[in-house]
């Protein structure tokens, strides 16, 4: 299969708050298409793409993942662009970019490849940061125990740090151990670093520089603890090329806390930490007790992730799954945590400020294009724009093009880097006064009468026209009527009280224009009432007055104030209906306990979707899934938990439980997920009559993704790995 990547940068433009990026309502939570779909509030327009020359030679890789970008003096429009390639050998290319404030584009005046072999080169540069002090640091992925130069450590492993002004390498960071790293974060007091191993089991590291801006010596620490609640930081060993080789095995004999698979750490605007586990589909966070002197972590817990959300979008709510893959993580300049997802429906999600597990703040930014993922995202100093990755998009996404703002068609086929904007639009205002007799506008005309359809052209502070329309409403002196209804007695705007019904009195008073006006009483005087409120509720009703009912009420009463400001005394007439969702299974029989009701049964694996014709008390699932029934009596509506089914379809497996095969059936795109990285995998789809429709060979994968052109049908996959191997029987749609 084909990696390509797209690295690319979002720009936000607010008349109000420039770097408010986060501005924006939900895209609507779908599956991947061939289009990259964002807010119709943000613009994007392509910087490079995957095979563009480099203006220094060579090509811009694909694979890619980190994009840093670090600024020039501070300055959030002149920067260099570091773009990681996770390919074997790994690559690193830097592009000098400015935004042009002419035409509103960004624009690249130099781009190089970095030359690593005074390093021994690198492997899969996956992600890094931009340190403090303006440099890059790119980490490698996997490792070795080779030693070409013979220094006495392993060639691979390590993080590399890059000065992106001369585009030279600084050296490898062989004090931050050696393992297959994802991702590090510098904190601002510019010694400490936090870190994680990407892989089962992956260990979370804390290491403490001896000196500012100086990775290359200093103290390493490994997480031991709970995920819910406290730990400690415990020193391994980090001095000599042996110690450095060894960091995964000490953090083993210290019996380390493992993670499956750290993505990335990032630090919180409050200074708690935030760590992405992408095999436990959470993001934590914790507390250090003190960034360079502290041994202890205190309230660890999960941040977001690991269950279901509701997500508002244009078209309503829906409840979504969080989903696999925790990536990549970065904070806008509202604190909001912005996390690209690897798995799943590869989601860009924003988790609000202020968000927690009890009190949810999720929205969706965006969905990548089919079969591709978003990886690596940093953003500009003043947060208006931001820079990210996107990998592996489908050969096939040519479907429909999308124009960019310097007007290119983007079929997003293969890699590319983007720049996301707000558009200046023409706003249209509507302008509104009342005045008495006569009013001068803006458009210095003066208008005698009414007036809704003149206009006048303003611009705004940041150069985009505004078109105001007036809304004139010329009043003279008028009569009018006061209608009042009051309990009991009235004291009127004369400062005259009325204990019965009056339409003569009257008074003068002057309007909101500026002009008298003639008021007339009409006033209804009224006394206290009674009623009886008749309600049907489902399960309980919170009634007027404070209380929650559970079963029928006749008695309960309550004193409120009518419309008319008297005391009305209300009884309660309350019927409760409830109903049972609990289901019983057996193997893939479905049975919901509550009979005599009307049902539908749905399938909350693809968003709840109704199962046609499913509409009876028992459910017989004819493939694997996750299934729940929506029970409909008496006026209230509940849903069932949802049931897993499996083993349906798997005819033999050697992989164990872990091995998943999804979407099955499946509308001809569709995942496999070995449940463990594996050096050599062979894939083979042969149809009922054993002819081989497709063969396929893997290396050093988990995550497999196929497409079959075949028509519909049943069909049999067979998946081997040495001795290993798995039949499962695949329904093509």
């Amino acid at each position: 299969m084909k990696l390509k990547l797209i690295p690319f940068l979002l720009l936000s433009f607010s008349i109000q708050a420039q770097e408010k990026i986060g501005n924006f309502v939900s895209v609507e939570p779908l599956f991947q298409s061939s289009d990259f779909v964002i807010p119709s509030t943000h613009l994007f327009q392509k910087i490079i793409e995957e095979g563009d020359s480099l203006t220094k030679g060579g090509f811009l890789p694909g694979n890619n993942d980190f994009t840093g970008y670090v600024p020039i003096n501070g300055s959030s429009e002149n920067g260099y662009l570091s773009i990681n390639a996770e390919l074997v050998p790994g690559a690193v290319s830097i592009l000098d970019i400015n935004f042009n404030k002419a035409n509103q584009l960004w624009q690249t005046t130099l781009s190089q490849a970095i030359n690593f072999n005074n390093v021994v080169g690198t492997v899969n540069n996956c992600s890094g940061t931009v340190t403090p002090w303006n440099t890059v640091v790119s980490c490698e992925e996997s490792t070795t125990t080779l030693d070409a130069n013979s220094d006495g450590r392993n060639d691979l492993g390590w993080c590399v740090e890059i000065n992106p002004a001369t585009k030279t390498v600084i050296d490898k960071l062989w004090a931050l151990g050696n393992f297959q790293h994802e991702n590090i974060v510098v904190h601002s007091n510019q010694r400490t670093v936090y870190q994680g191993v990407d892989t089962y089991p992956g260990y979370l590291y804390k290491f403490v520089a001896d000196s500012v801006a100086d990775l290359s010596s200093g103290n390493l620490y490994v997480y031991k603890g709970s995920k819910n609640g406290t730990g400690n930081w415990i020193k391994i060993r980090n001095t000599t090329p042996a110690d450095q080789n060894s960091t995964i095995a000490q953090s083993t004999a210290a019996n380390a806390t493992a993670f499956d698979g750290i993505e990335d750490v990032e630090i919180g605007p409050t200074g708690l930490v935030y760590v992405a586990v992408k095999g436990e589909s959470r993001v934590y966070r914790f507390k250090d007790s003190n960034p360079i002197t502290g041994t202890t972590v205190t309230n660890m817990e999960t941040y977001v992730g690991d269950t279901t959300y509701v997500v508002h979008h244009l078209k309503g709510p829906t409840v979504t799954p969080w989903g696999y893959g925790n990536d990549n993580l970065a904070f806008d300049g509202e604190g909001n945590l912005w996390v690209l997802q690897d798995g799943g429906n590869n989601y860009i999600w924003v988790v609000d400020s202020g968000h927690s597990q009890t009190n949810p703040k999720v929205r969706i930014f965006g969905r990548t294009p089919m079969g591709s993922e978003a990886t690596g995202i940093t953003f500009s100093p003043d947060y208006r724009f931001l820079f990210m990755s996107i990998q592996h998009p489908s050969a096939g996404n040519n479907s429909t093009l999308q124009i960019d703002a310097a007007g290119d068609s983007l079929g997003f086929d293969k890699s590319i880097s983007l720049v996301i904007t707000r558009p200046c639009e023409t706003q249209l205002d509507s302008n509104t006064h009342v005045a008495c007799n006569s009013f001068t506008w803006i458009d210095g005309k003066t208008y005698t009468s009414s007036n809704n359809t003149a206009t006048d052209t303003m611009t705004n502070v940041i150069g985009c026209d505004s078109i105001l329309v007036l809304n004139l409403t010329i009043t003279k002196s008028t009569v009018g009527t006061d209608v009042q209804t009051a309990c009991d007695s009235l004291t009127w705007i004369d400062g005259n009280t009325y204990f019965i019904n009056n339409n003569t009195a009257t008074d003068t008073v002057t309007n909101a224009a500026g002009c008298d006006s003639v008021v007339v009483l009409n006033l209804t005087i009224s006394t206290a009432t009674t009623g009886i409120d008749v309600r049907t509720a489902c399960d309980s009703l919170t009634w007027i007055d404070g209380n929650t009912y559970f079963v029928n009420n006749n008695t309960a009463t309550d004193t409120i104030n009518n419309a008319m400001g008297c005391d009305s005394v209300i009884t309660l007439n309350l019927t409760i209906n409830t109903i049972d969702n609990s289901v019983t299974q057996a193997s893939n029989l479905l049975e919901a306990k509550e009979s005599g009701a009307n049902y539908q049964w749905l399938n909350c694996s693809n968003d709840f979707s109704v199962l046609t014709g499913e509409t009876n008390q028992t459910l017989t699932a004819s493939s694997n899934g996750n299934f729940a029934v929506e029970i409909t009596q008496n006026g209230c509506i509940d849903t069932s938990a949802c049931y897993a089914i499996t083993g349906i379809g798997i005819l033999e497996n050697d992989f164990g439980n872990k091995l998943l095969l999804y979407p099955n059936p499946t509308d001809g795109y569709f995942s496999v997920d070995m449940g463990a990285q594996y050096e050599h995998i062979d894939i083979t789809i042969l149809d009922l009559n054993a002819k081989v429709i497709q063969s396929k060979t893997y290396h050093k994968s988990q995550l497999l993704q196929l497409t079959m052109q075949e028509p519909r049908g049943v069909y049999l996959l067979l998946i081997e790995s040495g001795d290993k191997k798995a039949r499962i029987q695949l329904v093509k749609d």
